[in-house]
């Protein structure tokens, strides 16, 4: 289910998230607190603080976004969006 991780549980810190105490406390360390810290975190920059495989830190960050319910629009989606926005002539 989304927004939930050990045993089920409610996501709502670091320490709920599926992965392993070590990884936790290493986050800890390296300053990531809180699951807001890990949303706006780059993948690159968490595997390369924490030396986790880069596949895992992105499903870290994912999980935080999910447990948050936040997600990030990347520039062609809002290039997508802007192309079907009608526009309006003013024959002048």
């Amino acid at each position: 289910m989304q927004g939930e991780g050990k045993a089920g549980k409610k996501i709502r810190s670091i320490d709920d998230l599926d992965i392993s105490p070590s990884i936790v406390a290493k986050l800890k360390d390296s300053g990531y607190t809180s699951l807001e810290s890990l949303v706006t975190a780059s993948a690159q920059d968490l595997s390369v603080t924490l030396g986790i495989p880069l596949p895992t830190a992105m499903k870290i960050i994912n999980a935080a976004r999910e447990a948050l319910d936040i997600r990030f629009k990347t520039a062609k989606e809002v290039k997508l969006e802007r192309m079907n926005i009608g526009r309006i002539t003013t024959g002048s």
